[in-house]
């Protein structure tokens, strides 16, 4: 067995937010992942995070979407992905700010 991702653990991939003080928020897993093989065996593992519509405001440790675990082209495991920090909703005043910013360029 060896361990694939830690719970809390932050991953390298984001979710999208919309309308959101931040465009984007990082994932954790819930729990820790395992891939299992035989012994001397290397199993061929991997990833996919797969993230639903989000849309602020959203708290630390919410569901955002699910990571996929395929071992050799086959899933073998599903686990929740949790927000790893809040994003407050954004407000009127945060969009014009932004778009300010874009025309000063």
């Amino acid at each position: 067995t060896k361990p694939i991702v830690r719970k809390g653990e932050v991953l390298e991939c984001a979710a999208t937010v919309l309308q959101g003080k931040k465009t984007s928020v990082f994932a954790m897993p819930a729990r820790d992942v395992w891939a299992f093989c035989k012994r001397g065996e290397k199993a061929n593992v991997t990833t996919e995070a797969r993230f639903e519509k989000i849309k602020a405001p959203v708290k630390k440790g919410e569901k955002i979407g699910e990571l996929y675990v395929y071992t050799d082209g086959v899933q073998t495991d599903k686990v929740a992905l949790l927000a790893f920090d809040n994003v407050g909703r954004a407000t009127v005043w945060d969009n014009i700010h932004e778009i300010a910013e874009e025309w000063n360029g």
